[in-house]
């Protein structure tokens, strides 16, 4: 991402150096994801490339991300917040979200109850308001028309197995509603599905985001991908999965 804003600035990497007051080559390590970025690097890089604010958020919460990437959120609750946050920062940005989902209802469509009971199986940490309170917040975007969304899940995601029938019935609801809307494209893959002999094995749930940043979650965090051809390899996977999927 800041090797897009530098070139698209006409700025060298020796000349975005010396304008933050770094080595050329720091600016390389940091542009090829060889090297998180310090906060204010970025801050200052920002300026330097005369970027508008959501430019400048966009760049701040990729940093953000990189720094909570190993963060093991079951034991560190003030990273996991900054985290959602960071991830906040980042869809605010984004024009086209992609996600794809094999166990979980995403956080963009869960209910207040049902993410309550996915929060209450992470640690007391995850039960807090402010965790909630971040979780529900950042599902504002999905009333912005300008957006499209793109989601994928699996029918084993659609089952009580991480809450009662009770919750899991209002978040079925949830989906319906969502799914009528005319941003919103949400696919089910049907039991049985079989993948196609060029896809690789999908393990894990992942969000594509505008086909810039690829977010793929872990058992205790997740990790972030910018590098153009590891995003463009899940970008592959979802495209070609997605459109074998009846709507």
């Amino acid at each position: 991402m800041l090797r897009r804003f530098r070139e698209r600035a006409g700025l060298s990497t020796r000349e975005l150096a010396r304008r933050t007051g770094v080595t050329t080559s720091y600016v390389s390590k940091v542009e090829l994801g060889q090297l998180g970025a310090q906060h204010e690097f970025c801050a200052r890089a920002a300026r330097a490339l005369e970027l508008p604010r959501a430019e400048r958020d966009l760049l701040l919460a990729l940093l953000a991300l990189s720094l909570a990437e190993y963060h093991p959120v079951q034991s560190a609750t003030k990273a996991l917040q900054q985290a959602q946050q960071a991830v906040r920062r980042l869809e605010l940005g984004c024009r086209a979200y992609k996600v794809f989902q094999l166990s979980l209802i995403p956080g963009l469509l869960q209910t207040k109850e049902y993410a309550q009971s996915i929060f209450s199986r992470l640690g007391a940490g995850h039960r807090s308001t402010a965790s909630l309170a971040e979780r529900m917040a950042r599902q504002k975007i999905l009333e912005d028309r300008r957006r499209s969304f793109q989601f994928l899940l699996s029918d084993w995601a659609l089952a009580p197995h991480w809450c009662s029938d009770r919750i899991m019935a209002g978040q079925r609801r949830r989906l319906r509603r969502l799914a009528t809307r005319t941003n919103i494209d949400l696919r089910v893959l049907p039991h049985g599905f079989s993948f196609p002999n060029d896809v690789p094995p999908v393990v894990t749930g992942f969000d594509i985001l505008d086909e810039a940043v690829v977010i793929v979650d872990n058992l205790n965090g997740f990790t972030t991908f910018r590098q153009p051809e590891e995003v463009a390899e899940y970008a592959q996977v979802f495209d070609k999965v997605f459109q074998l999927v009846a709507r």
